[in-house]
């Protein structure tokens, strides 16, 4: 079998591990797979190249048009694939343009997030369902996305469920917590550290956190914040710090490798995004061993269990994330809990041998050739009810 994984961002971000992660496996699952990409290459075209994967460049994709779907079609047509696996909405639409006027490869269209209904993405939404029939499949990383689009008229029947998964072995590990932290200037005295890992754009909500953590100051609950990532919000967010009176308690420390080191040296996770998916950082924290604070949006509650593996509150609520942040830095004992539950839980729901032996079904159940044993485990069954 041969597949095309057809990408729309270069950046190294939690898609795009998830797709890494997602090639890798394939491949030592006997898949043949190629990758493409409507961007210049960087440093995702070099994650790609460790693993041994050339990526072919495309050119960027600013709309759907068709001279990029004439691109698309020549690639198809050179070298035959069975499955066109698409990720983006304007390289799914493109994607399944090119792939009525080329061989006509099944057609998986990727789902991981629940985006706001603005013009534009009610727009992406029309079109979606209108080259519909033109789609095998939806995989999708979460339950949330998919009664999404089942709402705007989407049949249930077309989606199917692979939930991302993690390389959990990679976290937890034990490191000098006090090395770490002091290398980022927090010291001992300063209290647990609260650590987000997400990009600093707009849907990750770090306003809301902002806001939170300063009710947390008020109420006298020494805490330190580490917020690991960057972004266009960058100074906004900083001159939000200080206005709050923070200063000294939020740790900017922008995009980091050791992202590992950096959550074992942590105690609690927070996330307070208004819109998701199924976010890779939450799995990465729970492997961890941290307890979750996290907004109820999107398919976080799919893999916070609240008040088991975490707390969550709803979006845009910053009374009401304070109030579950304090609660759990006043309880060490209560943090430990949490974070063994969602350590265990992540180890056993969330690996990338789940992921990949999904997806793998889903490829052979469009092409007719259904993996043996794979109804008995779940793997290829349609949207479960």
């Amino acid at each position: 079998m041969r597949v095309l994984q057809c990408l729309t961002t270069g950046d190294v971000g939690g898609a795009e591990l998830y797709t890494l992660d997602l090639v890798e496996g394939l491949r030592r699952a006997g898949v043949d797979v190629d990758v493409c990409a409507f961007y210049p290459p960087g440093a995702l075209t070099r994650r790609f190249a460790t693993l041994g994967v050339e990526v072919i460049h495309l050119g960027r994709i600013r709309r759907v048009s068709p001279a990029a779907a004439l691109r698309f079609v020549r690639l198809l047509r050179a070298r035959r694939y069975d499955v066109l696996h698409l990720y983006g909405a304007r390289v799914n639409l493109v994607g399944r343009l090119a792939a009525r006027l080329g061989p006509r490869p099944r057609v998986v269209a990727a789902l991981q997030s629940v985006f706001p209904g603005d013009r534009e993405n009610r727009a992406l939404v029309w079109l979606d369902r209108l080259t519909l029939p033109w789609v095998g499949a939806y995989l999708s990383n979460s339950r949330a996305a998919v009664e999404f689009l089942v709402a705007r008229g989407f049949p249930r029947e077309i989606f199917r469920l692979a939930p991302a998964g993690i390389r959990a072995e990679a976290f937890g590990r034990g490191v000098e917590r006090e090395a770490v932290r002091r290398a980022l200037g927090i010291e001992p005295r300063d209290g647990p550290v609260v650590i987000s890992v997400a990009n600093l754009r707009p849907m990750k909500g770090h306003d809301c956190l902002i806001a939170a953590l300063a009710r947390v100051r008020a109420a006298g609950l020494p805490c330190v914040a580490l917020f690991v990532g960057d972004g266009p919000l960058r100074g906004d967010l900083e001159a939000r710090v200080r206005a709050a009176g923070l200063e000294g308690r939020v740790v900017f420390a922008g995009a980091r490798p050791d992202v590992a080191d950096l959550l074992a040296a942590s105690d609690v996770f927070a996330l307070a995004s208004t819109w998701e998916g199924l976010p890779r950082a939450i799995l990465e924290a729970m492997a961890s061993g941290l307890p979750v604070v996290a907004t109820a949006v999107g398919g976080i509650g799919e893999v916070v269990d609240e008040g088991t593996t975490g707390f969550l509150a709803p979006a845009g609520d910053a009374p009401a994330l304070a109030v579950r942040l304090t609660t759990l830095l006043a309880d060490r004992g209560l943090r430990a809990a949490m974070g063994a539950r969602g350590q265990a839980r992540v180890r056993a729901e969330f690996s990338v041998e789940q992921m990949v032996a999904r997806t793998v079904a889903v490829y052979h159940e469009l092409c007719g050739s259904p993996v043996a044993g794979a109804a008995r485990s779940g793997t290829s069954d349609a949207w479960p009810s």
